[in-house]
């Protein structure tokens, strides 16, 4: 009752972790969320707290170095989270391999393998405008290397996820990736 509330008359506010490898794009889309026009940053040594509203909607997100994952401040927000959003920079096949080893260690946490509610993922294949020797990889390549079709009968959740293609610095795959996600939110609730 108080959920259908919720999803009819407002107090839509979720708590959402953001992480990715260092320079994945995470920071940059949390301030073009906030501020519009990309802002100057540099790679996160710890973490960010911003709140972005998208429609009627209100993310609490934290904004997490990849070097802090398993960190007891990442633990707390898990207890908490509604969802996550992941950062990957499409443009760096090399960085795939430890990309990967980091999502699965937020998602083997145990928080999410004991609460028996459903994890809402977005993936942001990031980078999809760099001009380098190797072409970004695609939402269907992203899914293959990150073994997501699989995923789900390693864990004991239910996991909703999908991936979009964007470019953080043109906000180009931004609002199709929230969308998704606040629908999918709303849905799981």
């Amino acid at each position: 009752s108080t959920s259908i509330n919720n999803y009819l008359f407002g107090k839509n506010e979720y708590k959402v972790l953001v992480s990715g490898l260092p320079s994945s794009g995470k920071t940059t889309w949390l301030y073009k969320c906030n501020f519009g026009p990309v802002v100057p940053c540099i790679s996160t040594i710890g973490f960010n707290i911003e709140t972005i509203s998208y429609k009627n909607f209100h993310f609490t997100v934290l904004d997490l170095s990849s070097r802090d994952v398993g960190s007891p401040l990442s633990s707390h927000y898990y207890m908490e989270g509604t969802g996550l959003i992941y950062f990957i920079d499409a443009s760096e096949p090399s960085m795939f391999e430890e990309s990967r080893t980091v999502l699965r260690t937020i998602l083997n946490h145990e928080r999410f393998n004991t609460d028996k509610n459903p994890i809402t993922l977005l993936i942001y294949a990031n980078k999809q405008d760099q001009d380098q020797i190797t072409t970004p990889a695609t939402r269907e390549e992203i899914i293959t290397l990150f073994d997501l079709d699989t995923f789900q009968s390693e864990i004991t959740y239910t996991l909703n996820w999908e991936v979009y293609e964007c470019t953080t610095i043109s906000g180009s795959g931004i609002t199709e990736g929230l969308q998704w996600f606040n629908r999918a939110i709303r849905n799981s609730l």
